[in-house]
């Protein structure tokens, strides 16, 4: 196979390994922070050194911007790889190889894996192949699949450093270090005169947490080799994970000196200026963007970037990066997480939702995928469900995040446990209540109702009286009797016929407190005018018709009407259909005045429509 197209595609399938970034719990203002570093800080007694000869290196020219805390982690440290080694013989037809360019291109994992299969397959001895295999693997998620494979391609040939270096990464993703020492150290035995080799080494002694004593050794190597790039990276590395960041710093510098397109070296130095930038993110932003174009489709260098975003609460574009990593790498759990927490950020809880549940599906052992769907339940209501059955899930959830979580990081788990099922007993403490409340509503509404249908007859009924006494009056002549039954309704209509109007609303809607309330200020409403209707009523006009119940509009009920049986007639013919004027007049109605419905009709003003008033906006 063409080394340089190796060289592309061992950069593309996994170029420098991210240790994940994963959401753990924190106060709810604070829910996250760095799940893994690379490196634990050395307690090697050494002392090192902070910087070299020559002066610091560059500083960081970062623009000041917002800087919120966020619920998505930080990033990790990164675990960069040395140059591919030349002179690797080719292997398989051109054709597979051609295909293999173009699935990897369009990181189309699944047709690489096919492709590399095939070219395994016509040489079988090659480790090369088996080192492709292990690094499609890894980037879908296959860990100790990946594992195994670069473990074999390593001992099948140790010069393949890059299937070194991700058999040490994924030994300390599965603790499995111990295995990958083993065949780290044979193959270091194989050519003890080979620096990438014995770098190799010191790669290993930074994932075990021995920082120091890598620094040393790599110091060492320096003095056979002052100018090899991948040595001064491992250096770098080392002084990266202890946190001395300006030596870290000091020597990527020197190393771009030597090769300035080198991404290992890029995104190292955009890890130290995340790191130390607080609020000021547009220098970072820039940092990773300029890994971005050395290497398009850098999955570790679009979630960080993602991360940058999601701290500054701009949620949308941390989705884009999140979703810009899956691209390249379709099972990155860490973009898995992020992605999610951003969707919930953006108020898309359904969606946050379905890709917490796809995660666990298909990680079902990761504690963070459980932390961040609890707090989605406990925080937010969506999805049509009912508030207490968000609340349960919140606890299921939270229970089975104490379950996978290691003990060390379970921090207020216990506490958002405790708040949901205090809420779920509130909930159900209310309905109890409620329910209680609307069986006491409906005995009270039971017991006030025939009270408040008689009243709402009675004054309809004395209205009418009011109306046809005047007439009669008026009739008879005697204005005096006609002004005191126009007064009479007059302070009907101020006092009492809008208490009707609400009364018979109460009724309909079976609101028994209105209805206890109305009564009795109906009645202190009458009270008012009681004696004057008593005396004004002792004489009545000649000819006066009492009014009948029949003539009261009764109270709407709220019981369904039965449906009328539909009669289908003969269709008339024309000369049959009634003259127009031989509709009923209203001069028909027998007490020759008034209905209770024309009583209380309103004028309406002159004009286009009338005046309604300003339009009421819907809430």
């Amino acid at each position: 196979m063409n080394p340089g197209f190796l060289r592309i595609l061992a950069a593309v399938l996994l170029g420098t390994m991210l240790v994940g970034c994963a959401t753990v719990p924190k106060p709810k203002d604070e829910q996250t922070e760095e799940v893994d570093k690379t490196e634990e800080e050395s307690t090697d007694p050494q002392v090192v050194e902070e910087g070299a000869e020559g002066g610091e290196g560059e500083p960081a020219e970062e623009s000041a911007g917002p800087g919120t805390e966020g619920d998505a982690a930080t990033a990790g440290a990164a675990t960069e790889q040395p140059p591919v080694e030349p002179d690797v013989p080719a292997v398989g037809a051109g054709q597979i190889r051609d295909e293999l360019k173009v699935a990897v291109q369009d990181a189309d994992w699944d047709t690489a894996e096919q492709k590399l299969t095939a070219l395994a397959q016509l040489d079988p001895t090659d480790g090369r192949a088996r080192y492709e295999l292990a690094a499609v693997a890894a980037r879908q998620g296959r860990h100790l699949e990946a594992f195994e494979a670069a473990q074999k391609a390593f001992e099948t040939d140790p010069k393949i450093i890059e299937a070194g270096l991700l058999l040490i990464e994924l030994g300390r993703r599965l603790n499995r270090l111990d295995d990958a020492e083993a065949a780290i150290r044979a193959g270091m035995e194989t050519d003890e005169k080979n620096v990438a080799l014995q770098n190799l080494g010191n790669e290993l002694l930074i994932a075990q947490g021995q920082a120091l004593r890598a620094v040393e050794q790599t110091r060492a190597l320096l003095k056979k080799d002052e100018i090899n790039v991948a040595v001064m990276k491992t250096l770098a590395r080392a002084y990266f994970s202890m946190e001395r960041f300006k030596t870290a710093s000091y020597i990527i510098g020197r190393a771009l000196e030597l090769d300035p397109k080198d991404v290992d070296l890029s995104y190292l130095k955009a890890l130290i200026r995340d790191r130390q930038a607080g609020e000021r993110v547009k220098g970072v932003i820039a940092a990773y963007r300029r890994v971005l174009e050395l290497r398009p489709g850098f999955a570790e260098a679009h979630n960080n970037l993602g991360l940058v975003f999601y701290r500054t609460r701009n949620y949308e574009l941390a989705a884009q990066e999140f979703a810009h990593a899956l691209r390249s790498a379709p099972d990155f759990l860490e973009a898995k997480l992020n992605l999610a927490n951003s969707l919930r950020g953006m108020k898309q809880y359904a969606e946050a939702e379905r890709a917490y549940l796809e995660l666990i599906d298909k990680h079902s052992q990761h504690p963070a995928a459980y932390f961040n769907l609890g707090l989605l339940y406990l925080e937010n209501e969506f999805g049509g469900y009912e508030r207490e059955v968000l609340l349960g899930k919140a606890v299921d959830a939270l229970r089975k995040y104490k379950d996978v979580a290691p003990s060390k990081e379970l921090g207020p788990t216990d506490q958002y446990i405790k708040e949901a099922v205090e809420l779920t007993e509130q909930i159900q403490k209310a309905r109890e209540e409620e329910a209680r409340f609307q069986k006491e509503q409906a005995a009270k509404y039971e017991r006030l109702k025939p009270e408040a249908d008689e009243k709402v007859r009675e004054m309809k009924l004395l209205r009418l009286k009011f109306a046809r006494a005047m007439e009669g009056w008026q009739s008879a002549g005697d204005d005096e009797k006609v002004e005191l039954f126009q007064g009479l309704a007059e302070e009907y209509d101020d006092m009492i016929a809008d208490m009707v109007t609400d009364l018979e609303k109460a009724i309909a809607d079976k609101g028994a407190d209105d209805m206890e309330y109305l009564l009795e200020e109906m009645a202190t409403a009458y009270e008012e005018i009681s004696s004057q209707v008593e005396e004004a009523l002792e004489q009545m006009p000649p000819g006066y018709k009492e009014p009948g119940q029949d003539e009261v509009e009764e109270t709407p009920s709220d019981e369904p009407e039965e449906p009328e049986a539909e009669v289908v007639e003969e269709t008339p013919a024309a000369e049959e259909t009634p003259a127009a004027e031989e509709t009923p007049a209203a001069e028909e109605d027998p007490a020759g005045g008034d209905s209770v419905e024309s009583l209380y009709e309103k004028e309406t003003p002159s004009g286009d429509g009338g005046d309604d008033g300003p339009p009421v906006e819907a809430e």
